[in-house]
């Protein structure tokens, strides 16, 4: 019997944050955990921030001696001492950087547990590569719940998420998260010319131009709108479809039923980020879903809340609810 060793999960990700920027986050990490056995429900971000200030100023010292030694002419002197001042600046907002991602994710795993397990030192180079060039306190975020989640559970984000979001500005992912809102069973549901054309009317239903853009890099399929079926078994369907609040399922099913629905499907890669940004779907475009499946299959719509996730992950749900269909399809 395989037996699963649990430990602290703030522990875990000075493993990933150790093995991300090495030597250097030796001092941050070591203020870091000391302050984190104070007070296991404080991370002190400014200790990390403090720390790698020193580490910024001890370099900087270092340059300015060697400089001074080897200079030949006062010129040479000012115009090293510019470079450095530059480059100290850009290295200690890259470190700032570092260390907000990082005290982001820990804010997120606070007192959580995950299972002891070995880093992934690829994707931590990957990760640790890029984050020093997160400016934007937006993506940072994200950033940091994507550190989170792989410290949680390995392989949640893959390298090709990461490449992407790297190119992702601020506003593209403004633009992802009020797509995401409109997200059902992975795929956006509508059509722009066909019969369920009034759903593209719901207040903030993604235009095309911004499918587009997001099929730009990789995220969504925007063009031809695909037909996806789905089959439903007799009885109730647990789990049709889920966010970040809610589960989504079909109830009382009396034959098995094929539904087939015009939609945008999100890219795996869509779907990682999708997960990351946690989105709850917009509920009048729910309930034009009720009114679809209750219309065209007599099926009914109902919504669980999510309660929290079992020792195998299984997602631990309420009681069911019907969604009200849209009473009328015009009134958008």
């Amino acid at each position: 019997m395989q037996v699963t060793v649990t430990i602290p999960a703030l522990d875990k990700l000075l493993d990933y944050v150790a093995s991300g920027i090495g030597a250097v986050g030796g001092p941050m990490l070591a203020r870091w955990k000391a302050r984190r056995l104070a007070d296991a429900r404080r991370i002190n971000v400014q200790a990390m921030a403090d720390a790698l200030a020193a580490i910024t100023d001890a370099q900087a010292r270092a340059r300015d001696k060697f400089a001074s030694a080897h200079s030949h002419s006062q010129v040479a002197v000012t115009i090293g001492r510019e470079i450095d001042a530059r480059v100290e600046f850009q290295e200690e907002k890259r470190h700032k950087n570092i260390a907000a991602v990082a005290g982001g994710a820990a804010e997120k795993l606070r007192d959580e547990e995950v299972s002891e397990h070995e880093v992934d030192h690829d994707w931590v180079a990957r990760f640790f590569a890029d984050v020093p060039d997160v400016t934007s306190e937006h993506m940072q975020n994200i950033w940091a719940t994507i550190l989170a989640r792989e410290v949680e559970e390995p392989g949640r984000t893959s390298l090709h998420t990461l490449a992407i979001l790297k190119n992702m500005t601020r506003r593209d992912a403004q633009l992802f998260e009020n797509v995401s809102r409109f997200v059902f069973r992975d795929s956006i549901w509508g059509n722009y010319s066909g019969e369920y054309e009034y759903i593209t009317k719901v207040p903030g239903y993604p235009r095309l131009t911004d499918l587009l853009t997001l099929d730009s890099y990789g995220l969504v399929t925007a063009t031809p709108m695909l037909l996806n079926n789905y089959a439903i078994d007799k009885g109730t369907l647990p789990i049709f479809s889920m966010d970040k609040m809610f589960v989504y399922g079909i109830l009382g099913v009396k034959d098995p039923v094929k539904i087939s629905i015009h939609c945008n499907p999100l890219t795996p890669q869509g779907s990682e980020l999708y997960k990351i940004a946690g989105m709850h779907a917009d509920s009048k475009y729910l309930r034009f879903i009720s009114r679809i499946l209750q219309d065209k299959w007599c099926l009914k719509l109902a919504s669980s809340p999510i309660l929290g996730y079992d020792e195998d992950g299984r997602i631990q749900h309420g009681q069911w609810m019907p969604i009200d269909p849209q009473d009328s399809l015009d009134d958008v």
